[in-house]
């Protein structure tokens, strides 16, 4: 009997590196490690993302703490600036929380929704376009698998950066994909 438990247990250790590495998914796009699930909730939760595509760069701060997200603030030229102050241009949350194929989704309301796996590279984030399936929208759950890289070219922004809470970035901190 003791035998049997020593066989299951020895069998547990032999299978732990196969889940593990199951799990650790690779990047879709750049180079790093996807975030998936609780993982990718708590990257992005009150981080300000730093980012440059082409001649665009932007700071968008995530407000919220869960998988629900909240809302994406703009920093512009920050909060009470007379000109140009910060505002909500939409909205994030976290897809399929509960997968490895978790996504962020990005609404702009009329600017349109945007679907990113999202990559750890040391210091840098890539953020790698995805085609959502259909049935996930608020949170709903898909089958694994089911997120593909979008066929629309240039819908990755690599190497942003994030800073902890709601901040400018610095030039450096905004860097080209």
């Amino acid at each position: 009997m003791k035998f049997h438990h020593l066989k299951a247990a020895l069998a547990a250790v032999l299978l732990m590196p196969v889940v593990m590495t199951a799990t650790a998914q690779t990047c879709p796009c750049g180079t790093g490690t996807r975030a998936t699930g609780n993982t990718l909730v708590k990257l992005l939760a009150g981080q300000t993302v730093c980012g440059r595509s082409k001649a665009n760069t932007w700071q968008e701060f995530h407000s919220g703490a869960t998988e629900a997200g909240g809302p994406l603030i703009d920093w512009k030229l920050g909060p009470g600036h007379p000109m140009d102050p910060s505002k909500q241009v939409g909205t994030w949350s976290v897809q399929n929380v509960a997968t490895a194929d978790s996504f962020v989704v990005y609404n702009y309301g009329s600017g349109g929704s945007y679907s990113y796996a999202v990559c750890q590279a040391g210091n840098n984030v890539n953020f790698c376009g995805v085609a959502p399936p259909a049935a996930a929208t608020n949170n709903a759950r898909s089958s694994r698998g089911a997120v593909g890289v979008a066929a629309v070219p240039g819908t990755n922004v690599l190497g942003a950066s994030l800073i902890r809470g709601q901040m400018a970035c610095s030039a450096a901190r905004t860097v080209a994909r």
